[in-house]
């Protein structure tokens, strides 16, 4: 391959992306080529956004609503990439997302993320805005977790290098809206001097806060339609957009090297200043764009007159549009005439203004015009815009899908993008021939492995429903292609795993819907051992030995390496005189050559990864088992003074054991030895039990019947060594090894085929009126922002329609205390939460209607909120039920546990009468399981709270039956009145009850009918759920 000069050029090799509407490049030049216009309101629900469409204080205005935003920017599958909740919760959403976009453009690029740990890969990443963090501190959960997660936007690019274990230069940059591009110029400089091997350049941003909208508003750069248009005389500002965009880059000779597909190339790069050259710092001077023009294509060796389509900065700016486009007019006119008009468009009216991310954006877009041979529309393109100089411009907007220019030659596209810091950068771009950007061969009829992995159940049956829909909609895409892609070009992970042996779309499809539906425990897989068995059986034709040669080239070549090997120590082969796969079985020395050709099936097993944890020679295949686990070399086996030694079992050079066995029914014994199966219906032993899974080595056939029964692999079809082969990788592979697939899969091309499948969980700070992390029975997920958070909710009733004490309808003491708590993590958005304060109130005489209810969460201070628990009343009006504090980061002293060695059970069938007369008869929610007292502390066993209860923090009948229970306990008569609830001093919670709860009660303050208590709940291990210091009891006013 050779270039125009002498700078290697960069090639793109995969794409991703998350724009509005559109996820994924596939979705994003389909939106592109409809013409789609993915700007709107924003969905309020989704994150709390009701204040970025507030009015300007200052301008009694209010921005547009209209932008192009991101769904889903609160979800994040933080298992798969390692990072716990907490962590999470504090990291910045561009961080998440930005991470997961990587992780797509890497599966884009078939290049397995796994792969490049620990090398020089480079992470050159653009972040501008973090609205997260000024959330985080307005509420004051600052912490380091938010410093790197969100404060700090070297954060962005040090998260991608730490979690895939890229080695390479990593760094975030600013330079407004030219920084995407910007990034792509130094991960280029990186690539061309070595430093990196592979490079991501990348961006993000979202729209979380006003301060922006209203700072562009008061400008006037804003859209008042809520449209962008590029280069119309409708034109009246630009409209902000969300998106995350990573691209793929390495060397052209790389890429080559390995095999890529490659989507274009990138020629030459100029990034530049302004400098004074405009009357101000953001207005945009002509004089600096011609320059950074004609650098690029200097750098790039062509000139502009070979270029065929501009995707331009056209943001929307009527003065900004028409300098670019005036600059560009004098720099093609340079050029001399043309045969044919540039084609010039903008993605901005699509999809918005990104800013940081806008440049990548119109690479992608650049990327894919050049590798489809077409350009898509520009939206909202009606009439050439005033101010610009279209007669002198050798140039065409389209409004259709238009096909690149030019006849039987590459094409060139330019992008462009500025930056409101005077910064400015332009990429050239080349297209590829399409069959030299693509390797591969075309392959046997098969079968293919097909293998399918994820790090949960649910996601295994996405990723195979998502590969059915992908091959229903390209009937026509090649088998071996896809068995290539997913084999070879993605990385495999665990516990789930499923591997399909396909020969055509058809049946792959039927197969893959099966697996979309099957159980859990069909797709998750224990550990396992491999156990070789060598009988000494080799008992292949001709026909059969040369297909396997064929199929699996390691095969062959193992037969005449072992081959030439005792040639050069021995002076004799049994294969001498034999010149090819199918004489060999028929050799005069047949005994060796069949010994040879035992171990040659050793050779390749051992070439897919797959080494054995035992070795059985059974018989004839006692010599090959020696060789297998070290004990032999090659050579002695083959000698004709070879002995094996005398022993039974002897562990080898690498640690696998070697057991010499006489005959299949000892070679069954001794199997029972390693990973026998539990017995039917012992669950916790077959949890804690490795698999075995055995192999005939000698026969390419399972000593068993299925040594991998349940592993969904059929019998291996005894006439077709090859399928016995793929039948038995296939087993060991869903077993949990790893599999070497180069030598197994099929030479094919790279596809885009449909990425992992996230779990979309929620991470979100609370206080911005984000739906809540956790659901809760009563509390309604959606919080409304104010200078407050409110959330309402519906308490449960009884069976009879009604609840309370005593007629009284109000919420339950423990109902109160499980309520506060839950706001009191929402609103402080950290792991443990702490109450002080808690006071439930009287309310004298009011009459509640029903059960709704209100808590209101205000902020007092840096992490300090007061909370307020009300209830509706008759009249229309709320009545205060309970108040308390809370505060982030707050640790109380833990209560010390009791000694109960000597304690002295209870009456639970008394207690529970007791309990019925202290609730006015009426019946009991919470149940107890055992109580018991020493002194003036007592520790009772419950079962946990009802059904409803479900996503409480500690249940509310578990709370209610331990306050009724501890006046009966410790007074020791039927109280005359209820008791309740008067005060909490302090309250912290460290998790959510399982299905059984202990309380340990210790009695500070005994006066008359009141009394001061400690309570401590754990679970039945005794890790803490809760503590509660400074209970006051007393009875019911």
């Amino acid at each position: 391959m050779t270039y125009d000069t002498d700078v290697e050029p960069i090639a793109v090799v995969g794409l991703g992306c998350r724009l509005p509407g559109s996820h994924g490049p596939h979705i994003f030049w389909r939106s592109l080529l409809r013409g789609e216009e993915a700007v709107g309101e924003p969905n309020d629900r989704s994150r709390g956004l009701s204040s970025l469409g507030a009015g300007d204080p200052l301008t009694r205005s209010a921005p547009t609503r209209r932008m192009g935003w991101l769904e889903g920017v609160d979800e994040f599958d933080a298992d798969f990439f390692g990072i716990g909740g907490k962590e999470a919760l504090k990291m910045d959403p561009q961080q998440r997302i930005l991470l997961q976009t990587t992780w797509e453009s890497l599966e884009d690029a078939g290049i397995p993320p796994g792969d490049l740990a620990g090398g020089s890969t480079g992470v050159f990443t653009t972040e501008v805005y973090s609205g997260y963090w000024d959330l985080l501190a307005r509420d004051g959960n600052a912490d380091m977790y938010t410093v790197l997660g969100a404060s700090c936007h070297g954060g962005a690019s040090g998260r991608v290098s730490y979690t895939l274990d890229l080695r390479g230069p990593s760094l975030t940059l600013d330079t407004a809206c030219s920084s995407g591009l910007v990034a792509v110029q130094l991960a280029c400089r990186s690539l061309r001097a070595g430093e990196s091997t592979t490079a991501l350049a990348s961006g993000t941003q979202l729209v979380l806060t006003s301060a922006e909208n209203i700072a562009y508003q008061r400008s006037g750069v804003l859209s008042d339609e809520g449209k962008s248009r590029f280069a119309d005389v409708d034109s009246d500002g630009f409209v902000r957009g969300e998106g995350c965009v990573s691209v793929v880059l390495k060397t052209a000779t790389a890429a080559w090297r390995d095999g890529d597909r490659v989507y274009a190339l990138i020629r030459g790069v100029s990034v530049g200043n302004d400098g004074r050259a405009g009357p101000n710092m953001v207005a945009p001077a002509e004089e600096p764009q011609r320059r950074l023009l004609r650098e690029a294509y200097a750098n790039a060796g062509l000139s502009p007159a070979d270029v065929d389509f501009f995707e331009t900065h056209g943001a929307g700016p009527p003065t900004g549009d028409a300098i670019e486009l005036s600059a560009l007019a004098s720099v093609l006119n340079e050029a001399g005439p043309r045969a044919e008009p540039c084609l010039i468009g903008s993605n901005k009216p699509n999809f918005g203004h990104s800013e940081c991310v806008s440049g990548l954006t119109s690479l992608i877009k650049a990327a894919l015009s050049l590798y489809h041979g077409v350009v898509p529309p520009t939206v909202n393109h009606r009439s050439p815009g005033a101010g610009i100089p279209w007669s002198e411009l050798p140039v065409r907007v389209p409004t259709g899908v238009s096909p690149l220019p030019g006849h039987g030659r590459r094409h060139v596209a330019g992008v462009s993008a500025f930056g409101v810091t005077g910064t400015g950068a332009h990429v050239v771009l080349t297209s590829v021939d399409r069959d030299v950007s693509t390797g591969g061969e075309e392959p046997t009829d098969g079968p293919h492995p097909l293998p399918l992995s994820a790090r949960c159940p649910d996601a295994l049956r996405a990723r195979a429903a998502s590969l059915a829909d992908f091959l229903e909609r390209s009937p026509n895409t090649r088998m071996v292609d896809v068995c290539h892609t997913a084999s070879v070009r993605r990385d495999h992970h665990s516990p789930c795993r499923r591997c399909l042996l396909v020969r055509d779309g058809e049946t792959t499809i039927e197969r893959l819907r099966e697996v979309s539906s099957e159980s859990d425990d069909r797709l998750v897989r224990s550990d396992s051992r491999v156990v070789y068995v060598f009988s000494g059986e080799v008992d292949f034709s001709a026909e059969e030995l040369r297909r396997l040669g064929d199929r699996f080239p390691a095969f062959g070549a193992a037969v005449w390496l072992r081959a030439r090997s005792l040639r050069e120590s021995l002076g004799c082969s049994p294969l001498d005189g034999v010149s090819n796969l199918e004489e060999v079985l028929s050799a005069e020395s047949s005994a060796s050559a069949h010994r040879v050709v035992e171990l040659a099936l050793l050779d390749l097993w051992r070439s897919f990864g797959i080494g054995p944890d035992v070795v059985i020679g059974e018989g004839r295949g006692q010599p090959a088992a020696l060789v297998a686990a070290g004990i032999r070399t090659f050579e002695e086996v083959m000698s004709r003074e070879f002995d094996d030694g005398g022993f039974s079992e002897v562990t080898g050079n690498e640690g696998v054991p070697c057991v010499l066995t006489r005959s299949a029914a000892e070679t069954g014994r001794e199997l029972d030895r390693f990973g026998t199966p539990p017995e039917p219906g012992h669950q916790e032993r077959a949890a804690n039990t490795v698999r075995r899974l055995v192999l005939d080595v000698s026969a390419l056939a399972p000593r068993e019947t299925s040594p991998w029964s349940g592993g969904g692999v059929p019998a291996p079809e005894v006439d077709d060594p090859v399928a016995s082969v793929l039948e038995a990788l296939a087993g060991f592979y869903e077993a949990g090894r790893e599999v070497s697939w180069l030598g197994a899969a099929p030479r094919g091309n790279v596809l885009s085929l449909p990425t992992y499948p996230w779990r979309r969980t929620r991470f979100w700070a609370p206080t911005t009126g984000m739906a809540s992390t956790r659901s809760h029975p009563v509390l309604a997920d959606q919080g409304r922002e104010r200078r407050r958070v409110e959330w309402s909710g519906t308490l449960p009733l009884g069976a009879d329609g009604e609840r309370g004490i005593r007629n009284h309808v109000r919420p339950t003491s423990g109902e109160i205390v499980d309520i506060l708590a839950t706001v009191s993590e929402r609103a402080a958005t950290g792991d443990r939460s702490f109450l002080s304060d808690i006071v439930p109130w009287s309310c004298g005489n009011a009459v509640f209607t029903a059960s709704w209810i209100r808590a209101l969460a205000e902020l007092t201070g840096p992490g300090r909120w007061e909370l307020d628990l009300s209830a509706a009343v008759g009249d229309g009006s709320w009545g205060r039920v309970a108040t308390a504090s809370a505060e982030a980061f707050r640790y109380s002293t833990p209560v010390e546990r009791g000694d109960f060695s000597e304690a002295s059970p209870l009456d639970t069938n008394g207690l529970l009468a007791f309990m019925r007369d202290d609730a006015g008869g009426e019946d009991v929610r919470g149940r107890f399981l055992r109580a018991e007292r020493k002194d003036r502390a007592a520790r009772f066993t419950l079962e946990s709270g009802t059904d409803s209860e479900r996503g409480c923090v500690l249940g509310p009948s578990v709370m209610d039956t331990v306050l009724r229970l501890v006046p009966v306990v410790f007074e020791g008569t039927k109280p005359t009145a209820g008791h309740t609830v008067h005060r909490i001093e302090r309250a912290t919670f460290h998790a959510t009850a399982g299905e059984c709860v202990l309380c340990e009660v210790r009695v500070y303050e005994w006066s008359g009918n009141s009394m001061r208590v400690d309570l401590l709940f754990s679970d039945p291990s005794e890790r803490p759920l809760a503590e509660l210091t400074g209970v006051r009891i007393a009875p019911w006013q």
